[in-house]
């Protein structure tokens, strides 16, 4: 029984009240690589989302510190969207695109890795490659944020992990 008045364009999750307001604390979503296929060589993340007005964080895979990171974020603040990948304390592929993401629109976001092999897509326009970099040793899945610990500020509307680096052609 009950019910949920929301003031914003969408619905979020039940807030349970009972005779005062209360303020909604972030949602996180953290997943261990162990609990799903994770492969420690090569992967793909394909994110489809809708940016409210700030914050950025899309997805991150790390390994507990910032020193071992793979990274996807977009911001309409700064008008960008990014695909980051971080190894022992050292970048091996950062890769954005300006002018790729505003408010209350649609991002659409894949970024792929494998040992001196990165890219980046948005939108199905490739963004930028790394050809060389090795992969960080990662243990987490952590869903709304990204390097910077800089949580979303819209919906994802779509998650996708693969667990081998797609193709160029399949990214796009």
């Amino acid at each position: 029984w009950g019910s949920q008045l929301e003031a914003g364009s969408f619905a979020t999750s039940y807030i349970p009240t009972t005779s005062s307001q209360v303020t909604r604390a972030a949602d996180q979503i953290s997943l261990a690589t162990s609990k799903f296929p994770y492969s420690s060589t090569a992967g793909t993340f394909i994110f489809d989302a809708v940016l409210g007005t700030g914050g950025s964080g899309l997805g991150l895979i790390d390994g507990g510190t910032s020193n071992n990171q793979i990274s996807a974020s977009a911001t309409p603040t700064n008008t960008y969207t990014g695909f980051f990948v971080k190894s022992g304390g050292t970048t091996q592929a950062d890769l954005f695109a300006i002018a790729t993401a505003s408010a209350n629109s649609e991002v659409k976001l894949a970024g792929a890795w494998a040992a001196n092999d990165f890219a980046y897509y948005t939108a199905g326009t490739q963004r930028g490659t790394d050809n060389a970099g090795s992969i960080p040793s990662v243990n987490n899945l952590r869903v709304g944020i990204d390097r910077a610990n800089t949580y979303l500020n819209g919906h994802i509307t779509s998650l996708v992990y693969i667990p081998r680096r797609l193709s160029n052609s399949e990214l796009q």
